[in-house]
């Protein structure tokens, strides 16, 4: 398996600028990461691994879609690169694609507090660096860096990257494997099906070619039956044809009749035409060939209707099938089809608090505020939570969020919202809270209580509405 992948986010210019110590310390870096992981790993720089003609955003893209750790090195130059927020803007996707929040390591490289926001090209975006813990790199910035203080902070670095990355990077690794297992599955699957068909085709043309071949041997025999009967019908025809026998011998018996005298009549009259004693043989001959003629015909004719009821014998009845199969074998019946399932009521709300608690299922965070970061950031619980349909503000509304949910107990539930959360005090939504009261503000395609909210606040001109 692979080690973890990481990205090494800076400007350029600071890199020009400082005679290559960002990409240095990118060396460094690396090699400590590689020596406690114990195997090489790879932190992906772009002008190492980019190729010189390259589409940039698509290799940047296709860099952080495999990235499991980013390490930002903020200067002003890097606030004001609009590359950079690029790169920072994407890996936060990726990052919540994974369901984590503690992926990115900022390195303060460079003091930027004399930057405003509005000087960036960060925009609400800079609230989400500064939620991650910067590591300080000013006071080491000129050190040599193969001194002891380098070494110490860089192990240090090294040990918490290693602490998640590599959790990370294992459950990336059995998700690919899993994937990979599906599509040889599917892929089996198909050509399973592929070679099912193919021996279908096989057998279809072997029956379309046994049932040819035995047509073909029908209408030959037909062909023999007809053969033979226009055969018995010539020699029956033949046969009724007179012959020399029937010429000669009445010609015979009148010359015999002649030289017999006339005191022998018994004897002409035995021997004269209307006696015919010698033509009697061939008149029975006659009769036994077209006897045997006719018994041919209709042999020929039971040859051929049983080859033509052969041809268009009916197929019988489905009831007639059904009726001949035995009781004792089970007949298949379709399932009857399923009604789809009706889709869950939407969830109730209460006038005035904002969205109700979800009835289904308890609470996917819940514990006490640790720190205030905004009106809309908390950290509970140890957890960074942003609150769901709201942009919070810093300064007073962060410190009226604090002594409001300090009034509540200071434990408040709530329930995962995408990328968000939507948080309860003792069942009032406090997103709904800080939006009426003026402290937040109701982000674009929010949900109409937090816009009704919103509205009312600017028309009672409080907190963030009152100037």
């Amino acid at each position: 398996m692979s080690g973890p992948v990481g990205f090494w986010s800076y400007a350029r210019s600071d890199d020009a600028h400082s005679d290559g110590q960002l990409s240095q310390l990118r060396s460094i870096v690396g090699k400590a990461i590689a020596l406690q992981y114990g195997a090489d790993i790879t932190i992906w720089q772009d002008i190492q691994a980019i190729p010189p003609g390259a589409d940039w955003a698509a290799s940047i893209e296709r860099t952080i879609s495999q990235t499991v750790f980013f390490i930002p090195i903020v200067t002003p130059r890097y606030l004001k690169s609009q590359h950079c927020f690029a790169e920072f803007h994407s890996f936060r996707g990726r990052m919540n694609h994974l369901g984590r929040d503690d992926l990115i390591f900022p390195i303060l490289y460079v003091g930027v507090d004399q930057i405003d926001a509005d000087e960036t090209v960060f925009g609400l975006e800079l609230e989400a660096l500064r939620r991650h813990q910067w590591i300080d790199f000013r006071t080491l910035r000129h050190a040599d860096p193969r001194s002891p203080e380098i070494g110490t902070w860089v192990d240090g670095l090294a040990e918490n990257i290693l602490k998640v990355a590599v959790a990370v990077s294992k459950a990336e690794h059995i998700a690919e494997e899993a994937s990979r297992e599906q599509q040889r599955a599917a892929a089996e699957e198909a050509r399973q099906r592929e070679a099912q068909a193919k021996a279908a085709e096989e057998a279809r043309k072997r029956e379309a070619q046994a049932k040819a071949a035995e047509e073909a041997r029908q209408r030959e025999a037909a062909e023999r039956a007809a053969e033979d009967a226009r055969r018995q019908r010539a020699a029956a025809e033949a046969a009724s044809q007179p012959g020399p026998v029937d010429a000669i011998a009445p010609s015979a018996a009148a010359a015999a009749a002649a030289t017999v005298p006339a005191t022998q009549p018994g004897i002409a009259s035995a021997l004269s035409p209307a006696g015919q004693p010698a033509g009697a043989p061939v008149r029975k001959q006659r009769i036994g060939v077209l006897a045997a003629s006719a018994g041919g015909l209709v042999v020929v004719a039971g040859t051929l209707a049983t080859v033509f009821l052969r041809q268009e014998s009916p197929r019988p009845p489905p009831s007639a099938i059904a009726a001949s199969i035995p009781a004792s074998i089970p007949v298949a019946t379709p399932p009857a089809p399923q009604a789809p399932p009706a889709p869950p009521a939407p969830p109730a709300t209460a006038q005035g608090d904002g969205v109700a608690p979800p009835q289904s299922h308890g609470p996917d965070l819940q514990g006490s505020v640790d720190q205030i970061l905004d009106s809309a950031g908390l950290v509970v619980s140890g957890r960074i939570v942003n609150l769901y349909g709201i942009r919070g503000m810093s300064g007073r509304p962060a410190k009226a969020m604090q002594h409001y949910l300090e009034s509540e107990g200071n434990v408040i539930q709530c329930f995962a919202h995408g990328d968000a959360y939507q948080c309860f005090a003792n069942g009032k939504d406090i997103a709904a809270h800080a939006v009426r009261l003026g402290w937040a503000r109701a982000r674009p395609g929010a949900s109409d209580p937090y816009t009704a909210d919103e509205e009312e606040a600017r028309q009672a001109r409080v907190g963030i509405w009152a100037q």
